[in-house]
């Protein structure tokens, strides 16, 4: 008797069981995995999207880093005018912590707005007036910081005080105008947004 492979071999092509769950999700994922010519390729998305909060991540190191140089500066002064505990009556000391106290007042309020203002912005690039915005806000409270010793750089503290109020009247406004600004708009589909996978139907 002669067999016929390639009959058999039809005939399991023509009938072929179903596909489990797990194959199915195999191919909806290979077939997601081939982008559309208008499309980012996944690796280039993943890069592009994958730092959220670049501003306030960035300025919540500075600010870190500023509350210490302010609490060394307060150190520093006690040692210098002998005072261990407290400000001792002493305006020197008393000078430094309040630069110190005040920064600690305002500071968080400043990169609460920022945070939430950058989320706002989510799915697209961080605003560059935001990054300039925080970099005037901890400029001008280095000023203050070194303003508040009474020195040569005496114009130090009303600089300070100008752009921390400025900054935080001006971010507080925006964050409430927000809302009501992107209520009705409506935004773009970006090349994330778009499909990039069709289900496979089993067999």
């Amino acid at each position: 008797m002669i067999h016929k492979p390639h009959q058999a071999s039809e005939s399991q092509k023509r009938i072929r069981p179903p596909l489990g769950e797990g194959a199915r999700i195999a191919k909806i994922r290979t077939v997601a995995s081939t982008s559309a010519p208008w499309q980012v390729p996944a690796t280039q998305q993943e890069g592009m999207y994958n730092m959220i909060l670049p501003v306030t991540l960035t300025f919540c190191g500075v600010a870190a880093l500023m509350n210490f140089w302010l609490a060394i500066r307060v150190g520093q002064a006690r040692t210098r005018e002998k005072v261990p505990l407290g400000d001792g009556g002493n305006d020197f000391v008393i000078a430094r912590m309040r630069a110190h106290a005040n920064y600690v007042e305002y500071t968080p309020f400043v990169l609460l707005l920022i945070g939430a203002l950058e989320l706002s912005h989510t799915g697209a690039a961080s605003p560059n007036w935001l990054w300039i915005v925080a970099s005037v806000y901890f400029l001008g409270r280095i000023a203050h910081g070194l303003g508040m010793d009474r020195g040569a750089f005496t114009k130090g503290r009303a600089i300070g005080t100008i752009t921390t109020m400025l900054t935080l009247v001006a971010l507080g406004i925006y964050a409430i105008a927000v809302p009501h600004m992107t209520q009705n708009s409506v935004q773009p589909a970006s090349a994330i947004d778009m499909p990039t996978a069709e289900e496979v139907p089993a067999g």
